[in-house]
Protein backbone atom coordinates (compact mmCIF):
# COMPACT_ATOMS: atom_id res chain seq x y z
CA UNK A 1 0.00 0.00 0.00
CA UNK A 2 3.13 2.32 0.97
CA UNK A 3 4.16 1.55 -2.60
CA UNK A 4 1.23 2.26 -4.59
CA UNK A 5 0.92 5.63 -2.45
CA UNK A 6 4.48 6.90 -3.29
CA UNK A 7 3.96 5.80 -6.94
CA UNK A 8 0.51 8.10 -6.96
CA UNK A 9 2.11 11.00 -5.49
CA UNK A 10 5.00 10.57 -7.66
CA UNK A 11 2.81 10.97 -10.69
CA UNK A 12 1.09 14.38 -8.99
CA UNK A 13 4.13 15.74 -8.55
CA UNK A 14 5.09 14.80 -12.38
CA UNK A 15 1.78 16.34 -13.25
CA UNK A 16 2.36 19.80 -11.34
CA UNK A 17 5.70 20.06 -13.15
CA UNK A 18 4.83 19.36 -16.53
CA UNK A 19 4.85 22.64 -18.54
CA UNK A 20 1.37 23.61 -19.55
CA UNK A 21 0.60 24.00 -23.26
CA UNK A 22 -0.59 27.49 -24.48
CA UNK A 23 -3.89 28.52 -25.42
CA UNK A 24 -3.20 29.25 -28.87
CA UNK A 25 -1.16 25.55 -29.50
CA UNK A 26 -3.56 23.55 -27.98
CA UNK A 27 -6.36 25.26 -30.24
CA UNK A 28 -4.30 25.36 -33.66
CA UNK A 29 -3.47 21.45 -32.78
CA UNK A 30 -7.56 21.18 -32.71
CA UNK A 31 -7.80 22.85 -35.64
CA UNK A 32 -5.56 20.89 -37.50
CA UNK A 33 -6.58 17.19 -36.23
CA UNK A 34 -10.53 18.12 -37.26
CA UNK A 35 -8.58 18.37 -40.83
CA UNK A 36 -6.24 15.30 -40.56
CA UNK A 37 -7.85 13.20 -43.08
CA UNK A 38 -8.42 16.19 -45.87
CA UNK A 39 -5.00 16.97 -45.29
CA UNK A 40 -3.62 13.70 -45.43
CA UNK A 41 -5.53 12.76 -48.84
CA UNK A 42 -3.53 16.15 -49.81
CA UNK A 43 -0.46 14.44 -49.42
CA UNK A 44 2.30 12.58 -51.35
CA UNK A 45 2.00 9.20 -51.37
CA UNK A 46 5.37 9.22 -49.69
CA UNK A 47 4.43 11.80 -46.87
CA UNK A 48 0.70 9.62 -46.47
CA UNK A 49 3.23 6.15 -45.98
CA UNK A 50 5.48 7.98 -43.50
CA UNK A 51 2.88 8.81 -41.30
CA UNK A 52 1.27 5.50 -41.40
CA UNK A 53 4.49 3.93 -40.29
CA UNK A 54 4.24 6.25 -37.03
CA UNK A 55 0.33 5.41 -37.03
CA UNK A 56 0.13 2.24 -37.45
CA UNK A 57 1.96 -0.60 -35.79
CA UNK A 58 0.59 -3.98 -37.76
CA UNK A 59 -1.93 -4.17 -40.73
CA UNK A 60 -3.55 -7.30 -42.24
CA UNK A 61 -6.56 -7.97 -44.60
CA UNK A 62 -8.93 -10.52 -43.07
CA UNK A 63 -12.33 -11.86 -44.93
CA UNK A 64 -12.28 -9.34 -47.00
CA UNK A 65 -11.57 -6.57 -44.73
CA UNK A 66 -8.01 -4.26 -43.47
CA UNK A 67 -7.43 -4.64 -39.99
CA UNK A 68 -5.54 -2.76 -37.97
CA UNK A 69 -3.42 -2.41 -34.85
CA UNK A 70 -2.63 1.57 -33.81
CA UNK A 71 0.32 2.61 -31.66
CA UNK A 72 -0.79 4.12 -28.78
CA UNK A 73 -2.19 6.76 -27.94
CA UNK A 74 -3.87 6.44 -31.32
CA UNK A 75 -5.33 3.43 -30.11
CA UNK A 76 -6.50 4.85 -27.62
CA UNK A 77 -8.50 7.56 -29.47
CA UNK A 78 -9.60 5.39 -31.89
CA UNK A 79 -11.35 3.02 -29.10
CA UNK A 80 -12.74 6.96 -27.89
CA UNK A 81 -14.10 7.24 -30.99
CA UNK A 82 -16.23 4.02 -31.45
CA UNK A 83 -17.50 4.25 -28.29
CA UNK A 84 -18.74 7.93 -28.79
CA UNK A 85 -20.24 7.07 -31.89
CA UNK A 86 -22.03 3.73 -30.58
CA UNK A 87 -23.29 5.53 -27.51
CA UNK A 88 -24.52 8.23 -29.94
CA UNK A 89 -26.44 5.37 -32.39
CA UNK A 90 -28.04 4.08 -28.30
CA UNK A 91 -29.24 7.54 -27.29
CA UNK A 92 -29.60 10.13 -30.08
CA UNK A 93 -28.71 13.86 -29.15
CA UNK A 94 -25.80 12.24 -26.86
CA UNK A 95 -23.32 14.63 -28.32
CA UNK A 96 -22.82 15.18 -32.26
CA UNK A 97 -26.48 17.67 -32.72
CA UNK A 98 -25.16 20.71 -30.42
CA UNK A 99 -28.02 22.42 -31.59
CA UNK A 100 -30.27 20.60 -28.99
CA UNK A 101 -28.04 22.15 -26.40
CA UNK A 102 -29.51 25.75 -27.24
CA UNK A 103 -31.49 27.30 -25.29
CA UNK A 104 -35.57 28.45 -26.64
CA UNK A 105 -36.08 31.77 -26.60
CA UNK A 106 -38.28 32.97 -24.01
CA UNK A 107 -41.53 34.80 -24.35
CA UNK A 108 -40.35 37.57 -22.89
CA UNK A 109 -37.00 38.32 -25.13
CA UNK A 110 -35.43 41.28 -25.61
CA UNK A 111 -33.80 41.65 -29.25
CA UNK A 112 -31.05 43.31 -27.32
CA UNK A 113 -30.12 40.67 -25.08
CA UNK A 114 -31.42 37.79 -26.88
CA UNK A 115 -29.98 36.86 -30.30
CA UNK A 116 -32.44 35.11 -32.00
CA UNK A 117 -29.86 33.20 -34.08
CA UNK A 118 -28.77 31.77 -30.48
CA UNK A 119 -31.66 30.00 -30.50
CA UNK A 120 -33.36 26.98 -32.42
Amino acid sequence: MRREQDSLLRKIQDIRKATPVPLDQAIDMLRLTSRASELFLQQPALEQRRLLHVVVQKAAWKDGTLQTALFEPFEILRHSNQESCRKEKEKAGSGHDFGIWLPGMDSNHDSRLQRPLSYH
